[in-house]
């Protein structure tokens, strides 16, 4: 036999009910319960109330009906009750309880003795302590998961029931705790500070999440200080802008871990120290720099070449047709007509191109171990080119020619108009070479930031 989902179900009975009229739902409803099918027949008087609630004969139906459905549900939890299968009890109760209300949702009051009301009360105060004692013995076995089940159980039947609330919060954060607190002893600090992240939504001061925070971040922080930035592309200045683009970038790197130490600060400590730092970095210089700057990895960047290309624009005459009309009579209708005549025309068609290229190199070097963490070479290019014409005359009468041949067809004509309506400036050098220098710069920090994953776990 073919079965229906309840959502199936209730949507066919939806669909069969929209065009009844409440008459007509309660007449069938007081066939099928004069038949004995008394929750059929409360279905159809439920109906009939939710299309008019002040039809009367729909009342009394409901009212016959649905009181011997709710006594029904009402003798279920009281066997369940009496065999102390506590758990079907309360919610055989809460079914009835609900069906109560849905039917006082039609204006139709059934009868709910307080004795019911009574005996539910002390099975669910039971039932909820069982759950409760159960909880607590898994909590024992650090059963975290099993524990926050029943706590929410408890929690659904009575919020206030005992120290549920805290009890099932401990439940859910505890593990997570735990397991920060794991890592952190593993001293993978990026994980250990995600999770007392998490467990810091849930509850703020829940045991020392706040101050393992900033132990977190304080032990993992991973210092990047950044060298002075070379220039072998022999465009002055280009080592500067490349510098001043990547600590840009990365100031916006989203990673609490990452603490860069800017070029201001590195030349006054390296001074200070009276060090340098040209040529190989071995282990020990390494440590010793690292100790001093705060830092665990050097950056250091040169700028390759930088190309730059500029073709001024120009323009080239082209040889058009402006289409007009001509007034034509004709003798056989003595009718006036118009004729499209084209003229032939010149119009300018302009071209231009700028284009920058630029290829610069970095290096991040631990400090730690003088090793290089990563080294990698970048070009970026941002090009820009006009073509586009102009007329003087009547440019949406214009068309191109072939030769001394109009060309008319549609693709064509479009063709020069867009021209015509296409921009007709060149971006500047200067924001092309700042377009070229910003995205080789979030290429570096993108890279370090996602090396900066690796390096502190």
């Amino acid at each position: 036999m073919k079965r229906y989902s309840h959502t199936a179900l209730l949507f066919l009975l939806t669909a069969l009910f929209a065009c009844s009229t409440p008459k007509s739902l309660t007449k069938k409803g007081d066939k099928l319960q004069a038949a004995g099918l008394t929750q059929e027949a409360a279905n159809n008087y439920f109906v009939a109330l939710s299309k008019k609630r002040s039809y009367v004969d729909a009342q009394i139906g409901m009212k016959q009906a649905g009181q011997l459905v709710l006594n029904d549900k009402l003798q279920t939890f009281t066997k369940h009750n009496s065999f102390g299968a506590k758990k079907d009890a309360v919610y055989s109760f809460l079914e009835a309880e609900s069906y109560h209300t849905r039917i006082k949702s039609v204006g139709v009051e059934l009868m709910l003795p307080e004795f019911y009301k009574n005996d539910y009360e002390v099975v669910k105060e039971q039932y909820m302590t069982e759950l409760y004692e159960k909880g607590n013995e898994l909590l024992e076995q650090d059963q975290f998961a099993a524990a926050q089940v029943l706590f929410s159980e408890i929690s659904k039947l009575d919020p206030n029931f005992k120290d549920t609330g805290a009890l099932k919060q401990f439940a859910t954060i505890e593990p997570i705790y735990r397991t920060a607190n794991d890592a952190f002893e593993a001293k993978e600090y990026r994980k250990a500070h995600d999770n007392y992240q998490e467990v810091k939504k849930r509850n703020a001061n829940y045991k020392e999440t706040q101050a393992r925070i900033s132990e977190c971040l304080t032990k993992g922080q991973y210092g990047v200080a950044l060298m002075p930035f070379e220039n072998a592309s022999g465009v002055q200045g280009a080592e500067a802008k490349l510098s001043a683009y990547a600590l840009s970038a990365l100031i916006k790197v989203n990673d609490p871990f990452l603490k860069i130490i800017d070029r201001e600060n590195f030349d006054r400590i390296i001074a200070e120290q009276h060090l340098s730092l040209s040529g190989v970095i071995d282990q020990g210089t390494a440590a010793t720099v690292g100790n001093l700057l705060g830092a665990k990895a050097l950056l250091s960047a040169t700028v390759l070449s930088q190309k730059t290309t500029e073709q001024k624009i120009t323009h080239q005459i082209k040889k058009g047709f402006e289409s007009y009309q001509v007034k034509k009579l004709n003798p056989e209708t003595n009718t006036h007509y118009f004729e499209m005549k084209y003229k032939e025309v010149n119009y300018k068609e302009h071209s231009g191109k700028s284009s920058v290229v630029l290829t610069v190199q970095f290096k991040m070097t631990s400090l730690q171990t003088g090793e290089v963490i990563m080294s990698k070479v970048v070009e970026r290019s941002a090009l820009d080119e006009v073509l586009f014409a102009t007329y003087e005359g009547n440019a949406t009468n214009l068309f191109p020619a072939n030769g001394n041949t109009v060309l008319t067809g549609k693709p064509q004509y479009n063709s020069l108009q867009s021209k015509l309506n296409a921009p007709k400036s060149l971006k500047d050098i200067a924001s092309l070479t700042n377009t070229v220098y910003e995205q080789a710069a979030g290429n570096m920090s993108a890279e370090i930031g996602q090396a900066l994953k690796n390096l502190v776990k």
